[in-house]
């Protein structure tokens, strides 16, 4: 019974919102892009970077859809993120 009692004492560890709702908007932007709604997708990947910095899977979404619609400097600049994280 001590054991649970102390378990019960100790503060839960912080909760990483931003991480959380990186994923969900990494998530939403994939299927925006699935469904062909490019410019959608750019605004989902870029609020889960924002939220996350080092959220390399929504940096090469990101990088890979700015190549499909042209944008090849911009792709190219994600991507070198990507390799760096």
């Amino acid at each position: 019974m001590e054991y649970y009692n102390n378990l019960y004492q100790q503060p839960p560890d912080k909760l990483k919102f931003d991480e959380i709702f990186a994923f969900y908007y990494n998530l939403k932007g994939a299927s925006k892009a699935d469904e062909g709604k490019f410019g959608e997708a750019m605004e989902n990947f870029d609020k889960a970077l924002e939220l996350n910095p080092e959220l390399s899977a929504a940096l090469f979404n990101r990088a890979t859809i700015k190549a499909d619609i042209g944008d090849l400097k911009g792709a190219q600049e994600d991507f070198v993120k990507v390799r760096e994280i």
